[in-house]
């Protein structure tokens, strides 16, 4: 019998762009499914919209996060998790896509490969009419060890969206699951000690999935200082976890940190000075070699 896969996706107030997300769950060519929709108390009316799509499909199943459960979209992704019956999860955000043969495709890679968890090719969507997609990521090939997999990660862009992912529930369970302190970042959280219990990468690149691109979730922006903070220690925790496994995936991901940092708080950088020490050296160390080829550029067409 195919294996069941519980596809868990929270929300709070998307329901003018869920049509589409649920959608392309429906457009599944793997049947064997079933779909948590996890309402973060939503103001709008999800709760109908999700009637309707429960009397299309029962597969489809709705919940509002228990009031005891902190607000925010990983303690509606752990509840989902604690009721769900599948034994692959798929995490699926409430505006993301993924092809018709995403599920079929990683299931089958899932059983005969020896992981407990499996990668796709991914990109960006405006609308659903406007797809950018990747094909050259070092990322997307297989890979035997977890350090050239954060190595390949470093050099593309850093990381999978989350619903690139089909992971097994026991490996979701073993990590711990989603820390529901967390204000930002918590994709990188949870993936990073995912990390920490898998050896063998594969991916499916004859599949992808879509994220949808707005401001409202483009990592360079902090919406406050509190935030900025938070981030700064939630990469000082991955960066104890994954330091020893992968330093160029570490340290691709604390430069890029730095920078967003340096752009809107400077004073965060002064504050955490020895956390960002490398990142400093480094940008020393390149600005220096700039500085000594320009003063070589400058004296040649001089003299």
């Amino acid at each position: 019998m195919k294996p069941l896969v519980s596809i868990i996706i929270p929300t709070f107030n998307r329901v003018h762009l869920m049509d589409e997300t649920l959608n392309c769950v429906l457009a599944q060519t793997y049947q064997n499914w079933e779909c948590f929709v996890i309402d973060d108390r939503s103001t709008d009316n999800t709760n109908e919209f999700m009637d309707s799509y429960m009397q299309i499909d029962k597969r489809f199943h709705y919940y509002e996060r228990p009031k005891e459960k902190p607000k925010g979209a990983n303690a509606c992704r752990n509840y989902g998790l604690e009721i769900c019956k599948g034994e692959y999860i798929q995490w699926l955000d409430s505006d993301d896509l993924m092809l018709p043969n995403k599920l079929e495709i990683q299931v089958s890679l899932i059983k005969e490969a020896p992981s407990d968890l499996i990668t796709s090719t991914w990109g960006r969507f405006i609308n659903s009419n406007k797809l950018v997609s990747y094909s050259n990521y070092a990322s997307f090939n297989d890979f035997d060890n977890r350090k050239d997999f954060l190595n390949a990660l470093a050099t593309s862009k850093g990381y999978f969206p989350i619903h690139a992912y089909l992971m097994s529930k026991d490996l979701v369970l073993k990590s711990g699951g989603w820390d529901e302190t967390l204000v930002v970042n918590q994709d990188g959280d949870f993936m990073s000690r995912i990390f920490k219990y898998v050896n063998n990468f594969y991916c499916a690149k004859s599949t992808s999935v879509y994220y949808r691109q707005t401001n409202e979730n483009s990592t360079s922006i902090y919406t406050n200082i509190e935030k900025a903070e938070a981030a700064i220690e939630i990469w000082r925790k991955i960066s104890k976890r994954l330091k020893n496994e992968s330093q160029s995936y570490v340290f691709f991901n604390k430069k890029l940190l730095f920078k967003n940092i340096k752009m809107m708080y400077p004073n965060l950088i002064k504050k955490n000075l020895y956390f960002f020490a490398e990142v400093l050296i480094y940008n020393w160390y390149q600005n220096t070699l700039v500085r000594r080829a320009l003063n070589k550029m400058n004296k040649f067409f001089t003299s």
